[in-house]
């Protein structure tokens, strides 16, 4: 069987499995929208074992009471000037104690840190762009290419007149400009 027959039978036997559903599902082609009754933004409510209620006060406010972006800016870059320092966070476990207290002190020039380091992605990500879009540029124009018949003629003249080698101009093949797409 020809090559080109079996190629249009393989193109046939596709594109008909791929109408059916089922294959289309197994290979991954099938959307499939996530249930929006399944998403859940937070966790569900649990039914304390008894009914009675705490004391309000006991556990020292509640973590919704911290504002968690504002208590993260603070660890992060340390507590403005004139501002009281953010209250820990209640219920807070050792290890989250352990972990605050072995990273230490933010850098005071984090931020030139990462100027300096986003300046050179994007340097080197220019250098890659005019790379790409400039890829014929900063070439040396090609070397000149003598015309040998030409070249003989001028030589054999010279030689019947009996003038040295080098005397006169050398014929040069002129390029042409152009072509497609300046090629």
């Amino acid at each position: 069987m020809p090559p080109f027959l079996l190629f249009l039978l393989a193109v046939v036997v596709v594109t008909a499995l791929g109408g059916c559903g089922s294959v289309r599902e197994n290979l991954g082609l099938g959307r499939q929208p996530p249930n929006e009754f399944l998403v859940v933004d937070r966790p569900s409510l649990a039914v304390p074992p008894n009914f009675s209620l705490r004391p309000p006060g006991t556990q020292g406010g509640s973590p919704q009471d911290i504002d968690l972006t504002k208590r993260a800016a603070q660890l992060a870059f340390g507590p403005d000037a004139g501002a009281t320092p953010a209250p820990a966070l209640a219920g807070g476990s050792s290890l989250e104690a352990q972990l605050i207290e072995k990273a230490g002190q933010p850098e005071g020039n984090i931020r030139a840190t990462i100027d300096r380091e986003s300046t050179d992605l994007v340097e080197s990500n220019k250098r890659f762009v005019d790379y790409i879009l400039n890829w014929r540029g900063n070439r040396q124009p090609p070397a000149a290419v003598v015309d040998p018949a030409l070249e003989k003629e001028r030589i054999t003249t010279n030689v019947e007149q009996k003038k040295p080698l080098n005397e006169g101009g050398t014929p040069i093949i002129e390029r042409k400009q152009g072509g497609f797409l300046g090629l």
